[in-house]
């Protein structure tokens, strides 16, 4: 089809990309927070649960950092290492993590192939080990390079090496040849422990030239271990590989570490299972060709405090402190239902390498220097002190308490920015006091629903009914008391996920409630501005067509806010999602009972965060651009910044910057567009993209055109045959 400029002089864009403006926001990790008066170091890591730790000289300055693999959403970070011998010191850097690949199921950093150069090894292709070569690029920077699986070589001939990806192999040199061997446990029973020996030394004579495995023991050291009970069989007769038949059946879950803990030159064993919270020590009294287990020590460490880690704890071994003598760190395996915030226990090795000793130091290894909120971080604005700059209330799917059950609480971050310069303090990690509800899944938003100049607060929860809380504080010191706990009986199925806003343009704030399906839910105030009335049953249940859902998933967890994002009266819908991804909308108000708001991408800031993100915007610092804050389900928050105005949008303007109109409208072979001839000397530009701000080969159906001028921009619908 053609178009046909009436006016000045045009550049015509027609068939290119929009300019989605998806670099505007900016990963910022500096901006200060402190608590008790104590800065916290690394506050916007974004958050641990289920936490895998090795070592990388991430900058090749000669010190090997810390890299973490956080198993409950995949998610990959980076720190470096600033310590001197006997300090912990680790600071968060995350523009090493671009060089990262992608890790699944389980995490062990060595330096497979000799190189000097440590390498990552993960599960591959759902259930196989596979490895990625690490190396630096012309910046001193890491980076790892797709290697494929392990392969072992046996009597069918070469085939990649088994790994459950609910397990944790070990990868050390068990015979002291030289080159690094593997334990990995059964396929059939998950019981039996496989000692897979690296073959680079007997085919080669040097290490790393050829990576291959073979399966030397079936059964190494002669253990069983059920996970019915804390104590390992030993002296097992490994008589068959199959599930033993009173032991039911094949076990759930199981992590290994091989350490030499008294110098000994043979391998003794840490193991964690789904079953326990603790862990199990192994002693090797063999020798490097033959392993003898003849002892245990089922609360590893007894002699000092010993690990309780619920659930499935899984040990890392590796220097922490600079000292030059390995450490120990323990973290949870189990994505779902275990500790959320205390999850990771630190023990340092105070003996030597020949004679190593584990003392308890904390349970929350780089949490305790982090924002985090146990299980999900759920980001909302007020100023709750009446200072004039936006305070951040946090909900959470809830904090792991002794009885094994969440119990959801709201954190308050109050905005202590002064000139300009952005800071927060962390206040309270229960505000209101809301943790005595024993609710979850607290997901706050705040309005004067009741027109009383006090903003109230409603929570979505787990069961997806919506909680109003009164806001009872004095000026300049909000407080919230719950005022319904089932508000207008309305009930969205679960995990709703409330936003008050006016989307009409009546003076009233109306509901948008995302849910677990992924869409959204509109319910219109039908009441007035005291009081407020809200229909137990949606205005329109799947308001501007959205779905965040990814393709074979029946969960979303849609999570929305509507906002500003530039200097034009624009409003935008951002969504949060399960993947980790915050799409972006257009927030089109002639669409609020039916038709579809346009997308104008699924990937606000091209990368995903998490899992079960929430984003809110806002200008937190009053230099006019906007922050945005990125909650996840592991507990944390991003920062981002944006660099300028992003200046878009796709909304058929009932009020333009200039005039603007399309005609014939619908069209088929021309569409002729009239504009005004303000700001003359200004460039033009023509823009036409369908409803999810995609240029296209121009076919069929509904499409936008945009004018954009001097700052100013004006779009319109049209409809092609």
């Amino acid at each position: 089809m053609r178009i046909l400029p009436i006016g000045l002089f045009l550049l015509v864009l027609v068939g290119s990309n929009i300019a989605i403006a998806q670099n505007k926001f900016i990963r910022v990790d500096n901006v200060p927070v402190t608590e008790s008066g104590a800065q916290i170091t690394n506050p916007w890591a974004g958050g641990l649960n289920n936490a895998h730790f090795g070592k990388v000289d991430l900058n090749d300055d000669g010190t090997r950092d810390l890299v973490v693999f956080e198993r409950s959403d995949a998610e990959l970070m980076t720190f470096i290492n600033n310590g001197n011998s006997g300090q912990v010191s680790f600071s968060y850097a995350h523009e090493y993590e671009q060089h990262l690949p992608d890790v699944t199921g389980w995490m062990k950093i060595r330096d497979i192939n000799c190189d000097g150069i440590n390498d990552i090894l993960t599960s591959k292709n759902t259930n196989n080990a596979g490895v990625y070569p690490g190396a630096y690029n012309s910046n001193g920077e890491i980076q790892f390079t797709a290697d494929g699986v392990l392969e072992k070589d046996g009597i069918t001939g070469v085939s990649p090496i088994y790994v459950n990806p609910q397990n944790v192999p070990a990868c050390k040199d068990i015979n002291n040849d030289g080159d690094l061997d593997l334990l990995t446990y059964d396929q059939i029973d998950n019981s039996f422990i496989i000692y897979l020996e690296n073959q680079s030394m007997e085919l080669t004579g040097t290490c790393g030239d050829t990576v291959i495995y073979e399966v030397v023991d079936e059964c190494w050291a002669n253990i069983y271990e059920s996970g019915l009970s804390r104590k390992a069989t030993i002296k097992d007769s490994c008589s068959t590989l199959t599930p033993k038949t009173n032991q039911g059946a094949a076990h759930a879950g199981a992590s290994m570490v091989a350490f030499d803990e008294d110098g000994d030159n043979v391998q003794d064993l840490l193991m964690g299972s789904l079953s326990f919270n603790s862990i199990n020590r192994l002693k090797n009294e063999g020798t490097p060709d033959t392993a003898e287990i003849m002892a245990q020590d089922t609360l590893f460490p007894s002699y000092d405090r010993s690990v309780d880690l619920p659930y499935f704890p899984v040990p890392f071994h590796m220097d922490v402190d600079n000292d030059g003598v390995d450490d120990l760190l323990v973290s949870t395996n189990a994505a779902n239902g275990s500790r959320n915030y205390a999850c990771v226990s630190y023990y340092k090795n105070t003996g030597t390498m020949s004679n190593q000793t584990f003392t308890w130091q904390t349970d929350t290894f780089l949490t305790q220097n982090m924002l985090d909120f146990g299980e999900g971080a759920y980001p909302a604005f007020i100023d709750y002190n009446d200072d004039g700059k936006q305070d951040i209330v946090i909900g959470n799917s809830g904090y792991f308490s002794s009885t094994s059950s969440f119990i959801s609480k709201l954190a308050l971050l109050e905005n202590t920015t002064t000139n300009g310069n952005l800071s927060f303090e962390l206040v309270t990690r229960d505000f209101s006091g809301l943790g005595s509800l024993n609710q979850k899944n607290l997901t706050p938003t705040f309005g004067d629903i009741d027109d009383d100049g006090q903003k109230e607060m409603i929570t979505g929860n787990e069961d997806g009914t919506l909680i109003l809380f009164d806001n009872t504080g004095s000026q300049g010191n909000a407080s919230f008391s719950l005022q319904n706990a089932n508000y207008k009986g309305i009930d969205v199925g679960q995990f709703s996920a409330p936003f008050l806003y006016d989307a009409n343009s009546d003076g009233l704030l109306d509901l948008i409630i995302g849910r677990k399906q992924g869409n959204l839910l509109y319910f219109e105030n039908i009441g007035t501005a005291s009081p407020p009335d809200f229909n137990s049953s949606a205005t329109n249940n799947t308001l501007g067509e959205v779905d965040v859902r990814q393709p074979g998933f029946i969960e979303g967890y849609s999570r929305p806010q509507v906002t500003k994002l530039d200097a034009t009266a624009q409003p935008y819908l951002l969504v949060g999602a399960k993947a980790g991804y915050v799409h972006l909308y257009e927030f089109d108000r002639d669409s609020l009972t039916s038709g579809a708001f346009p997308e104008i991408t699924d990937q606000l800031t091209q990368t995903d965060h998490g899992e079960r993100v929430q984003a809110a915007v806002a200008d937190l610092n009053g230099d006019q651009d906007r922050e945005m804050i990125i909650g996840n389900y592991r507990g944390g928050l991003k920062l981002f910044s944006q660099s300028d105005s992003i200046g878009i949008g796709i909304k058929d303007q009932s009020v333009s910057t200039f005039d603007l109109s399309l005609f014939p409208n619908p069209a088929e072979e021309q569409i002729t567009i009239r504009f005004s001839k303000a700001d003359q000397d200004q460039k033009t530009i023509i823009k036409m993209f369908n409803t999810r701000g995609k240029a296209a080969d121009i076919p069929s159906g509904l499409f936008f055109v945009r004018i954009q001028k001097g700052g100013k921009q004006a779009t319109r619908k049209v409809i092609l045959r």
